[in-house]
């Protein structure tokens, strides 16, 4: 029963606007400080448009528009904003709805705000979590670090299982985004052993960097930094590449984040180096769903990720594997099931809720010119910073163009051909506030930390509900309220039922290529053998990377086929007296080359691929157009609300997301009002429990009266003999007791981890 308790809840208001804050800025302004604080987003990103010398009049108009918003949203508030700039003409200000007064220049909004747009300026916060202490092992290793608590009850029964977790286990973790996903890695990198990598693989080299300084912060504050670099990406020079290739060959590395195509080329050689030697600790998948879109498709070294990690674990077989994302579906969640089966432990935990900070809106135009009429509406509307999607590249370099001629300066433009050079300035740019509307495909976004993105306008339908709902999420990282507004007209229905089609290679296509592949086979024994990877079909005679990624999804789609088994080894060591030019030539080649399994021995015959390869594209294709189909039934039918929608798309193993909705058209309909209630209450687990004691020992401590601090001190003292013996050995993982005594437990140094139960806590299936 839906069940509607918005109207009894107290707003909570982040960064809100008063009297004293306001006096200020308006000093600031006046003093042309744009140096000073200001917490809230909107006062900072005026003053960064103001001091941007890149800000255009309209730029600088919009600033100020959001700015007189939140003003008009506030109580009490009073004292004009007077800002004299040349870009800010009266035209400008006619235009953007700013009107000013002729003696003072005081400004002032023409029009009343848009309703929707109120809790957004408001900074209502509509994620709300339930905080829980850390567990006292890891509270003694963030000593030195703001953190002090678990972001619900998901984030910690993720640590806790990740922490608890043998070091052969497969770990597969859903927390949304916002969540603290992060914090899983940092704990393992400070209660582990120190001389093992942690290896953290991201999807983009912007996530990578970002995630690589805030890893080092971390390790600063414990006194554990090794002083160099803790990403590895193309832009690095060779000097720290060296260093970093010394770290992880000494222990000293601790923590490594790289992108699928660096595992897989540049590091694969050492990465087997590290697990022969036993030094590889756990590998982190971070945005794991993305193994099946990205990998299916235009990023196919992602499913190659399984075939590197089920050949390391056969030289290490105690590698701990997590698989992270904030939105698996579960056909991708089965998918990776299968891509990552192993005979070690198997844990799920999925501590999923939907977004409680999106608004959604929807709208249908008639025709394409109605539509970029709408669209430019939407803008001058939409508080800032504001991400805005297409789905082609073409469409994105279109909007881009459209709106630097009307006057915007401060846009960038990101898509799948943006060199990396240019993706490192426009996420430096975007993150310090240097622009205000990043216009971007699917490429832009993924992990990407920006918690002030306050609108998000989809200009073109996506391939998929997923991709929406995951581009949606992009605004509102910082729980408060943010707008999702998706504008299309019917043609762009099929445009995106065309994207939905992953690009599977035909049978035809393929076998050529696996033939012409078989033919650089270098066996080894019986069926297994050696293919170059870069191998070129007939009517091809230069080598490039579509030539290669077209190979591997060739290969791929064998392997979901059960053609074929794919792995790797291990590159033979090159003898001493080679030259440096033989050596390269050596690891261009370790690098070209992957080992194939043949499960079939007729995977030459085009017969087997009529039958085996053709029915599982079939399937695969079935699949992508029933996602897209959903997308498309809901656009049809908008008052069957999105959240309800969401929550049955999400379901996992027969667990719903926790409910919550920030407002959809649906609810908005059969007037349901906005419904945020606490979340991260529940999680869902499914693991092997450890064994219970067979039996049970109670000892009593006889007092005729209260015990004081002292005595309590002293009789623990006298237990971590005990307790630590228990620890070390593993015959328990968790201590109940009251949090006093769990502080006391906090010193115990040089156990595993362990969890710290209080006594109403649940049971979390291990032994205490």
């Amino acid at each position: 029963k839906f069940i509607c308790r918005s109207h009894k809840r107290v707003k909570h208001h982040m960064l809100y606007l008063n009297q004293e804050i306001w006096g200020q800025y308006r000093a600031a302004i006046q003093d042309h400080d744009n140096e000073y604080k200001f917490k809230n987003p909107f006062l900072k990103r005026l003053l960064c448009a103001i001091k941007d010398k890149n800000s255009t009049g309209m730029d600088l108009a919009y600033a100020i528009r959001d700015v007189l918003a939140c003003v008009e949203v506030a109580e009490n508030i009073y004292g004009d904003l007077v800002i004299e700039d040349v870009r800010l003409t009266d035209n400008i200000c006619e235009q953007v709805g700013i009107s000013r007064n002729p003696s003072s220049g005081g400004m002032k909004l023409k029009e009343k705000l848009l309703e929707a747009n109120k809790p957004v300026y408001q900074k209502v916060q509509r994620r709300i979590i339930k905080k829980l202490p850390l567990d006292p092992m890891l509270a003694q290793a963030f000593k030195n670090s703001p953190i002090t608590d678990y972001n619900g009850d998901g984030q910690r029964q993720v640590i806790r299982n990740i922490l608890s977790s043998s070091e052969d286990s497969v770990i597969f973790v859903q927390l949304p985004t916002g969540c603290g996903k992060t914090l899983a890695i940092h704990a393992l990198s400070l209660v582990t052993q120190p001389n093992q990598l942690i290896l953290v693989i991201v999807p983009t080299v912007g996530l990578g960097i970002e995630q690589g300084k805030r890893a080092k912060e971390i390790l600063v504050q414990a006194n554990m930094d090794h002083g160099g670099s803790y990403v590895w990406h193309s832009n690095i020079n060779d000097t720290e590449r060296q260093n970093i290739r010394q770290r992880m060959s000494s222990g000293t590395q601790r923590i490594l984040f790289c992108s699928p195509a660096v595992a897989i080329t540049s590091l694969r050689s050492q990465l087997f180096e590290l697990s022969q030697k036993r030094l590889l600790g756990s590998i982190f998948i971070d945005e794991a769903h993305l193994i099946d879109s990205w990998g299916a498709e235009f990023r196919p070294e992602f499913q190659l990720l399984a075939a590197l990690i089920r050949s390391l674990k056969f030289y290490q077989k105690n590698i701990r594997l997590i698989l992270m994302s904030a939105t698996f579906s579960q056909s991708t969640w089965d998918i990776l099931k299968k891509l990552f089966k192993s005979s070690s432990p198997f844990l799920t935990i999925n501590g999923g809720f939907l977004r409680p900070e999106i608004q959604f809106q929807i709208e249908k135009t008639d025709n394409e010119t109605e539509h970029e009429k709408r669209i430019l509406e939407c803008l001058h509307h939409l508080p800032r910073p504001i991400i805005l999607y297409s789905v082609q590249i073409e469409d994105a370099e279109y909007w881009y163009s459209k709106l630097r001629s009307i006057g915007f300066g401060r846009v960038g433009l990101f898509h799948g051909d943006t060199s990396i050079v240019q993706r490192d300035e426009l996420i430096n740019n975007w993150k310090h506030n240097q622009l205000d509307i990043m216009i971007a495909t699917s490429a832009f976004g993924v992990g990407m930390d920006k918690s002030d993105v306050h609108s998000v306008l989809h200009t073109a339908v996506p391939e998929n509900i997923d991709r929406f709902y995951q581009e949606a999420g992009r605004g509102g990282r910082d729980g408060a309220a943010c707008l999702s507004w998706l504008i299309y007209y019917e043609k762009q229905l099929d445009v995106a039922q065309s994207l939905s089609q992953n690009k599977l290679i035909s049978i035809e296509k393929g076998y050529e290529r696996w033939v012409q592949m078989h033919k650089s086979a270098i066996y080894e024994k019986n069926n297994q053998f050696s293919i170059s990877i870069s191998s070129l079909v007939p009517h091809l005679n230069i080598k490039s990377g579509h030539n290669l990624a077209w190979n591997i999804r060739t290969l791929l789609l064998m392997e979901r086929s059960g053609l074929i088994h794919l792995y790797y080894e291990p590159k033979i060591d090159a003898k001493a007296d080679l030259t440096d030019e033989e050596k390269e030539l050596i690891n261009e080649s370790y690098k070209d080359r992957i080992y194939i399994d043949i499960l079939k021995d007729d995977h030459l015959q085009f017969s087997r691929w009529q039958t085996d390869v053709e029915n599982q594209r079939k399937f695969e294709q079935k699949s992508q157009y029933q996602q897209f189909n959903q997308l498309k039934n809901w656009l049809y039918n908008p008052t069957q609300p999105l959240c309800h929608f969401i929550q049955q798309y999400y379901k996992l193993d027969g667990y719903l997301p926790e409910y919550s909705c920030g407002g959809c058209p649906g609810c908005r309909k059969t007037k349901h009002d906005i419904y945020t209630p606490t979340l991260g209450l529940s999680t869902y687990q499914g693991h092997l429990k450890s064994p219970f004691f067979s039996e049970l020992n109670y000892i009593y401590y006889h007092e005729t009266h209260v015990i004081s601090s002292r005595s309590k001190e002293l009789y623990i003292h006298d237990w971590k003999v005990w307790i630590i013996q228990l620890l070390k050995q593993k015959k328990i993982g968790a201590i109940r007791a009251s949090r006093e005594t769990l502080n006391l437990l906090a010193r115990i140094q040089n156990v595993p981890f362990w969890s710290g139960l209080e006594f109403d806590d649940e049971a979390i299936g291990v032994s205490e």
